[in-house]
């Protein structure tokens, strides 16, 4: 498993979407397990295989449909399960 701490937030839009494309979507992960704790639903949410929402700390949600994200307000730990 590899686990990513809030690795969008240091870095503007473009290149957040670069980084979701060309590494995190990027063959090198596939048949792993990614773990990635971030705030930016929309962009991580579509290569999500579950969601869970916080809220300081506590589990509020477990989302298996990413479209669904929108309903959340908290910080998300998107999990990214290798397909």
């Amino acid at each position: 498993m590899i686990a990513l701490t809030v690795v969008l937030s240091a870095v503007d839009a473009h290149t957040a979407h670069a980084l979701m494309e060309n590494c995190l979507k990027a063959p090198i992960l596939h048949g792993r397990t990614v773990l990635l704790v971030s705030h930016h639903t929309t962009l991580v949410s579509p290569a999500a295989s579950y969601i869970v929402a916080l809220d300081n700390v506590r589990v509020v949600n477990i989302v298996f449909d990413a479209r669904e994200i929108s309903n959340f307000r908290a910080l998300e730990m998107i999990s990214l399960q290798a397909a």
